[in-house]
């Protein structure tokens, strides 16, 4: 769909564009790339943008907020997430093994639920962390909506 409405604007001539993601297709990258318009990716540091990049390092933020759990003390902790987008998920991962490795810890207290982000996935997924690891001590969600 993505390619669709793209090639529709670059035919009237945009002076610019503004992409709310950063996982295009290869057709799209290299019709942006051809265009010769400023484009700005938006939502997640890539490594490799089509002109300019704006976004979280989810790699890095999941390590921090991993990492400070651990400084504080926790020791068994879980990460929950929900359905998203395979590379976000992989940056997620990334972060977690990182700052859990680090430190020997075990990092294998996940949950990828393949239902949507919101309170009722959170609320039913909580009770399968319990079961599972009832030595659970911290959470980490990967959605404010879990």
């Amino acid at each position: 769909q993505e390619e669709k409405l793209l090639e529709t604007l670059l035919a009237s001539n945009i002076a610019a564009a503004i992409l709310l993601s950063v996982e295009h297709s290869t057709t799209v990258r290299q019709w942006l790339k051809n265009a010769s318009i400023p484009v700005m990716e938006m939502g997640a540091i890539r490594s490799d943008p089509i002109d300019m990049n704006i976004g979280i390092d989810n790699v890095a933020a999941m390590y921090e907020l991993t990492e400070m759990l651990i400084q504080r003390g926790y020791q068994n902790i879980g990460l929950l997430c929900a359905n998203q987008e395979q590379w976000i998920f992989q940056q997620h991962l990334h972060g977690w093994y990182k700052a859990m490795l680090r430190h020997h810890m075990s990092p294998n207290r996940v949950i990828n639920a393949a239902l949507p982000p919101n309170f009722s996935t959170g609320a039913s997924q909580l009770p399968e962390f319990l079961l599972a690891w009832p030595e659970l001590d911290a959470l980490v969600c990967v959605s404010d909506e879990l």
